[in-house]
């Protein structure tokens, strides 16, 4: 028979991929509100893999809170909060918790999320984030693939991030 809407929850924790992945499209086509607190709970409490279809889960759903994304931003593991990032992208400009949280990540160890983080910051028109931008794009020495992140979201960014460079006299220049 079908899977009730709570076994297709759990199937998000399972070990194989295939299924996590098909219990997802299954909950994204029954658009159950039902699922929405279980998912909650696999946020807090289940494997890196299950929360990354989780939290994809909660956006299938149009639940997915901003407090949600704070959540999985704040999360210890790299690929939870690199799926985190892209999915907070169109809400940095709106909530300033979210944006504060995504410039957290461009000072993390692994360069992944320090590369997201460059690619999500240009999402934002904010001077904050064309701040960490120039941060990030003085850190860069000699990661190209992270440069080009920068430079790839310096398009709007671009007069704030240069007067913050041109500002820092380690990086200007001429100094």
């Amino acid at each position: 028979g079908l899977a009730t809407t709570a076994e297709l929850v759990q199937a998000l924790a399972d070990p194989r991929g295939w299924w996590r992945m098909t219990a997802q499209r299954l909950l994204y086509e029954r658009q159950d509100a039902a699922s929405v607190g279980p998912l909650r709970e696999l946020l807090r409490h289940s494997s890196p893999e299950a929360r990354v279809n989780a939290v994809w889960s909660l956006q299938g759903l149009s639940a997915l809170s901003d407090a949600d994304l704070v959540r999985v931003l704040r999360d210890p593991h790299q690929g939870v909060r690199i799926n985190a990032m892209q999915l907070a992208e169109g809400r940095l400009d709106a909530n300033p918790d979210l944006l504060a949280e995504v410039i957290k990540q461009a000072e993390d160890e692994d360069a992944q999320v320090r590369m997201q983080a460059a690619f999500s910051l240009g999402a934002s028109t904010s001077p904050a984030a064309a701040q960490a931008l120039a941060k990030l794009a003085r850190s860069t020495q000699d990661d190209v693939w992270l440069r080009t992140a920068v430079l790839s979201s310096a398009r709007e960014l671009a007069a704030e991030m240069f007067v913050t460079l041109l500002a820092d006299q380690s990086f200007a220049p001429g100094s």
